[in-house]
Order: structure tokens, then C-alpha cells, then sequence
């Protein structure tokens, strides 16, 4: 085929060797260049999936995380309403301690159930 372009133009004959040499260089670097363009789309395509996995991963991560401020709001208000319960029987044990500053024995098992994890107890 290559004679047969150099047949239209009788100018280049001289210069067919050096042609095809070049030809033959344009052609491997075009196949070298078009199998990089071709790892590269396939890079780029990986790129988009695991992006969109991401996107998904962090709706998922937000959703886990109001999940989770739930539960903490939720263990907060538990602690402290304890600990609200905790100091109204302290109060009303109060009265009877005596003038000896003796602690009675029921202010005694009110701080040990204090001590209680509140929300393990629920």
C-alpha cells in the first residue's frame, strides 16, 4: 500500500525509506498513545464509580451520625433526670439525719444506686 501512495507522488520516491521508518514510528506511537488514552478513560471511569460510593458512604454517615446524637441526647437526659431523682430522695432522707452528723443507712443505698449506670439500669 505504501508504494502504491508514493506511486502518486514521484517526488518522494527518494525519500521512501525514511518514510516508511517514519511511518512505521508514527504508527507505533499512535497505538502507544491510544492504549494510554484508553488506561486512562478506564482510571477515570473507577474514579466516578468509587466517587459515587463515597457519596453514598457519606449519606449513610450522616444518617448513622443523627442516629447517634439521638442515642446521646437520649443517655444525657437519662443521666441527668437520675441524678435529679438521686438528689430529691437525698433531700427527703435529709430530715432524718440526726444532730451527730451520722449518715443514715438509707443515704448510704441512695448513693449506691446513684452509682448505678443509669442507662444499663433502664
Amino acid at each position: 500500500m505504501f508504494k502504491s501512495v508514493i506511486g502518486y507522488f514521484p517526488q518522494l520516491i527518494p525519500y521512501r525509506t525514511a518514510l516508511q521508518v517514519v511511518s512505521v514510528i508514527v504508527l507505533i506511537l499512535g497505538v502507544y498513545l491510544r492504549g494510554g488514552y484508553a488506561v486512562e478513560s478506564m482510571w477515570r471511569e473507577r474514579v466516578a464509580e468509587l466517587e459515587a460510593k463515597v457519596a453514598i458512604a457519606e449519606a449513610e454517615s450522616k444518617e448513622a451520625n443523627a442516629n447517634v446524637k439521638e442515642k446521646i441526647v437520649e443517655r444525657v437526659q437519662i443521666v441527668h433526670d437520675t441524678k435529679i431523682v438521686v438528689q430529691e430522695k437525698i433531700r427527703d432522707v435529709q430530715v432524718t439525719i440526726d444532730a451527730q452528723c451520722k449518715v443514715h443507712p438509707k443515704v448510704i443505698d441512695i448513693l449506691n444506686e446513684s452509682a448505678l449506670n443509669p442507662v444499663v439500669k433502664k
